[in-house]
């Protein structure tokens, strides 16, 4: 409405003024028309003025029109805005620091519209120069400056007030964070403090612009405002024509700027977070610091007892670097700062200071408070410098007046230099390429470069010179460590050397990996042109405690050793030494004795020959042990390297065989040679199938040695006597035949020699003492104890020979039963045979011996109602009685003595006045009712044995299931009881125990078991054929 009323009201009535005045008379006169003729030039120019002004003024109208129309517009929009976001500054607020704020386009755009609205005064239209129009668009945009453009301007700095203060997204540059060492000024947290100031600088100028708008009458202050905000250059019409702008901006009301109010942050607190943050990558960790941290580190790692030492030659080359690069890092201008005498960064760290202190949001005590944690930061590294230090070196700095230097102390330039002194040692010097790789190919044979070896002992001199002199020179705290190292690099320098002074060559054609004797034969030649060297290093190895290399040389020489021994025993095996005719064994021999034995066994013709070949056989095994065999059981005797393997089996066997040739070379007394020398050319003649079970014992046969000589001997003998063994066997069959067919006829089945059982009664067939006699005295003329020495060795007679021998067993304890027996009888034959010779024969009429023919007998011991814990009802008889020819036993009389003949009975009683009486005995026993009796009866002639054979008691039948006290005897007798007969159960069995001792000539005898029949000896089919 404002605008209509301007222009209708004001403007264009007053356009008829304007109108030209056509009627005016000119006047004639000359000063008139002089007058008229500058009137009417100025009618003219007043004239073209207002139509020009008239122009214009129509132009502008319809922009001012619209600009003002806009404006209210905006305002109209803005207030409602505001009511509706709770008021614009709030609504910004609770978005981010960088949010888009909705309203800036709106304040732009109105800038530059504004801009177009020039000052609506014409020079010749002079109403327009008084009218109130002029308050009235001033008004307008004074209402546009107040709602709108000075706050979005306060909004936007806000905004830019919050970016600036957020240190955490600052993006001015892009840095590596990588641990670089840097120049304080060229850290990524200096470049963020710096960016921080400079942005606030800027910040602060504008704030101060925009507090002074209503004050500076300067517009170009709004534009640097608009420019720093928006990044927008407002155009140069804003400026010219800016009466209005002006005018509205010294009436708008705004208040000054005052971002800590309206954020409500501490604006102090994130400078000190960058200069914190700014501190902590200058002092924690600080880079000085950190290399000597590791620097000590290393040096006190040395000092650790639980350290792996197989890493020390690394740490000491690690250690060296690490004091090159510290030394490079003190002397690096980047750090230099470290070692000023006070806190200081340089200038461009005071000139972000000095925006602090000079800034209106931080001032002078923010500056002095950062100062002075620096400064703390500073004097504490210092003396964390100042402290580092280490048990081998001391302090790791050097000093001046008390200070730190930037220069490492004298002590740490000494270590290093000692240390790569040593480590510039040959010894400790290794190639890229050192190591070792030792394979040894099939098919071919080890050769030892003597030059590489003797070379390797010349480190070891220089390594021996190094531990006794020079090791001095380094620090007592690192003299075990250096020592570990260089001991560690020589054992791997030997092993580079070991293999270095290895090679190969072919074996022989026709050999995959055992050594010919030519082969074994250059082998040992080359052991022992290198054994000096070889066993000298091992002592070094062994001395310097490298037991690396030392095992690995040992494994090597080892493996050399052990195929070259083994070549050896193949070479001994190969030979069959002191080998005999045949198949080596006495298959051939048929028991003759001549000629001589050995001279057949040698296929020799005299004892000369014989010895002659003896000693060639000897002379070959001397040579095999000097010439292949002495140099390994030399080296093996200074090394061990055998030690628990196969091999030092084998290597005994070779000293024997060297300490015995030795002797035998020395004629020394009972050595290994000598014997089977003595075997062969003296002994074996002695030994035949009648006398080798003396010649040869047992013990002789079965003895072992590993003495190849002895084992040899053995071998013979053994042979040998395996051979008078199958001779003698031949032997023995028809000797035994003899022996088996005598037993069968004479005594087999005939008691005792007969089994008989209770039931079978008295048996019909008794022995003939005198065969007994004669069977004996044949097994003594066949000599049966070497029948049974012969079986007993005998492996060719299967089971049946067994069975032989226990026959034999047997009948030898049947010989002891009857032993006095025997004995008699030999006594007498050799008494008749001196008395036939003298042809004083005594006999009696009838042709009698005058003298009572010798049979067999016992004295014999009984005893009643023994092992009464098994018996039943014995303490109702009254009387036990043994009765044997006209002797008679009781309880009073206990002992007597029984020939071959005699009855013999056994009687029990009952009392007559008791109840009980027998009924049933068995088939031997008599019973007479009448007097209550059992009377056993055995009239063979021999009763005594068929007695006790008849009634032994049975194991189970005693104590422990033994008869301790033979002969212990068993009776089982059914009685009855008077008055009892009609009932059922009515008999009960009495059983009752005797013990019968026997004894000869005071010696107690058992009866033995007799054999029944003598078994076969039994030909295997080897031994038929």
């Amino acid at each position: 409405m404002f605008v209509n009323d301007l222009f209708d009201k004001k403007i264009f009535p007053e356009f008829g003024i304007a109108r030209p005045v056509r009627t005016v008379s000119v006047s004639r006169n000359r000063r008139v028309i002089s007058t008229q003729i500058v009137a009417a030039l100025i009618l003219v120019i007043a004239a073209m003025g207002l139509w020009g002004d008239t122009a214009k003024l129509a132009k502008d109208k319809t922009g001012v029109t619209e600009i003002v129309r806009d404006v209210e517009d905006n305002v109209k929009e803005r207030v409602a805005e505001k009511r509706k976001r709770g008021g614009l500054r709030r609504y910004v607020l609770l978005q981010g620091p960088y949010a888009k704020v909705p309203f800036e386009k709106r304040t732009l755009d109105m800038l530059r519209q504004m801009s177009n609205v020039w000052t609506l005064r014409y020079d010749f239209i002079p109403s327009s120069w008084f009218s109130p129009i002029h308050g009235e668009i001033v008004q307008t945009f004074t209402a546009a400056f107040n709602d709108i453009i000075l706050e979005t301007l306060e909004i936007e700095l806000l905004q830019r007030t919050r970016q600036v203060f957020d240190i955490f997204d600052t993006k001015d540059r892009n840095f590596d964070d990588s641990a670089k060492i840097l120049a304080p000024d060229q850290m990524p947290e200096f470049a963020k403090f710096d960016s921080f100031s400079k942005k606030l600088r800027e910040l602060e100028e504008n704030v101060s612009l925009y507090n002074s708008f209503s004050s500076s009458q300067n517009l170009k202050s709004l534009g640097k405002v608009v420019l720093y905000l928006y990044d927008i250059d407002l155009p140069a019409d804003f400026y010219e024509g800016g009466e209005y702008y002006l005018n509205a901006l010294k009436l708008a009301q705004y208040r000054n700027f005052n971002p800590e109010k309206d954020l409500s942050i501490s604006l102090k607190q994130p400078p000190e977070e960058l200069a914190d943050n700014l501190y902590k990558r200058l002092f924690d960790p600080n880079f000085v610091d950190e290399h000597l941290k590791t620097l000590s580190d290393q040096l006190g790692i040395f000092k650790q007892q639980n350290r792996k030492a197989g890493n020390d030659d690394k740490r000491i080359r690690n250690l060296l670097e690490t004091i090159s690069k510290t030394e490079i890092l003190l002397a690096r201008p980047e750090i230099s700062w470290v070692f000023n005498k006070s806190f200081s960064l340089g200038k461009p760290y005071d000139a972000i200071l000095y925006i602090i202190d000079s800034s209106a949001f931080l001032g002078p005590d923010l500056r002095s408070k950062i100062e002075k944690t620096g400064e703390t930061k500073f004097r504490e590294l210092r003396e964390q410098l100042r402290q580092k230090k280490s048990e081998l070196t001391g302090p790791l700095l050097e000093r001046e007046k008390g200070e730190v230097m930037n220069r490492l102390s004298p002590a740490v330039i000494k270590l290093r230099a000692d240390l790569q002194k040593v480590m510039k040692q040959e010894f400790m010097t290794l190639s890229a390429d050192s190591g070792y790789d030792i394979a040894i190919p099939p098919g071919m044979r080890l050769v030892w470069d003597t030059e590489t070896l003797k070379n390797g002992i010349g480190y070891f001199e220089s390594y021996e010179g190094f531990l006794k002199t020079e090791i001095k020179d380094v620090p007592a705290g690192l003299r075990n460590t250096v020592t570990s190292v260089a001991q560690k690099n020589m054992e791997q320098k030997m092993l580079t050397m070991i293999a270095d002074a290895l090679s190969f060559e072919p074996l022989s054609a026709g050999t995959f990996d055992q050594l010919r004797e030519n082969d074994l034969l250059l082998e040992m030649r080359n052991l022992r042109e290198a054994e000096v060297f070889l066993n000298r290093l091992l002592k070094y190895f062994d001395q310097f405690s490298l037991m690396g290399t030392y095992s690995v040389m040992s494994e090597i020489l080892a493996w050399q050793y052990s195929r070259s021994l083994a070549a050896a025993d193949r070479l001994l095996e190969k030979e069959i030494l002191y080998e005999i005719r045949g198949d080596d064994n006495f298959s051939w021999w048929d028991g003759r004795e001549n000629p001589p034995l050995s001279l057949l066994a040698f296929d020799v013709s005299d004892e000369k020959e014989l010895k002659y070949a003896f000693q060639m056989e000897t002379k070959r095994i001397q040579h095999l042990a000097y010439t292949y065999v002495q140099p390994i059981v030399a080296f093996s005797q200074a090394n061990p390297v055998f030690k628990g393997k196969k091999e030092e089996q084998s290597l005994f066997k070779w000293e024997r065989i060297l300490s015995e040739i030795g002797k035998y070379d020395a004629k020394k007394p009972e050595n290994s040679v000598a014997a089977l020398e003595k075997f062969i050319l003296f002994d074996m003649d002695e030994i035949n199938r009648k006398n080798y079970l003396q010649k040869i014992s047992g013990k002789e046969l079965n003895e072992r040695s590993g003495d190849i000589f002895l084992k040899r001997r053995n071998e013979l003998r053994r042979q040998l006597y395996e051979q008078c063994q199958r001779l003698a066997e031949k032997i023995i069959f028809t000797e035994y035949d003899e022996i088996r067919a005598f037993f069968d006829q004479k005594l087999a089945g005939r008691f005792p020699f007969s089994d008989i059982t209770r039931q079978t009664g008295q048996g019909q067939l008794t022995a003939d003492p005198e065969d007994i006699r004669d069977f004996y005295l044949l097994m003594d003329r066949k000599d049966a104890t070497t029948i049974r020495n012969v079986l007993e060795g005998s492996k060719s007679m299967g089971i049946s020979t067994d069975h032989v021998l226990e026959f034999l067993s047997r009948m030898d304890r049947v010989r002891v039963f009857f032993g006095s027996y025997l004995d008699d009888k030999k006594e007498d034959e050799k008494k008749q045979g001196e008395n036939a010779a003298a042809g004083d024969s005594k006999k009696e009429v009838g042709g009698k011996p005058s003298e009572k023919e010798q049979v067999p007998e016992f004295d014999i011991d009984v005893r009643f109602r023994v092992s009464q814990e098994h018996e039943l009802l014995a303490n109702r008889i009254i009387e036990w009685k043994l009765e044997v020819g006209d002797q008679a036993m009781t309880n009073g009389r206990n002992t007597g003595r029984w020939q071959y003949g005699e009855a013999l009975s056994f009687s029990l009683r009952w009392a007559k006045n008791g109840l009980d009486y027998p009924v049933f005995a068995g088939a031997h026993a008599g019973i007479r009712t009448e007097d209550k009796q059992v009377t056993y009866k055995f009239d063979t002639p021999w009763s005594l044995l068929r007695f006790l054979k008849t009634y032994g008691a049975t194991a189970w039948e005693l104590d422990q299931f033994k008869d301790s006290k033979p002969h212990t005897l068993k009776f089982s007798i059914d009685t009855m009881r008077a008055g009892t007969e009609t009932q059922a159960g009515r008999k009960f069995s009495t059983r009752v125990f005797i013990r019968v001792s026997i004894s000869d000539a005071g010696k107690v005898l058992e009866m033995p078991v007799f054999p029944e029949k003598a078994p076969a000896l039994l030909k295997t089919e080897k031994l038929a054929n």
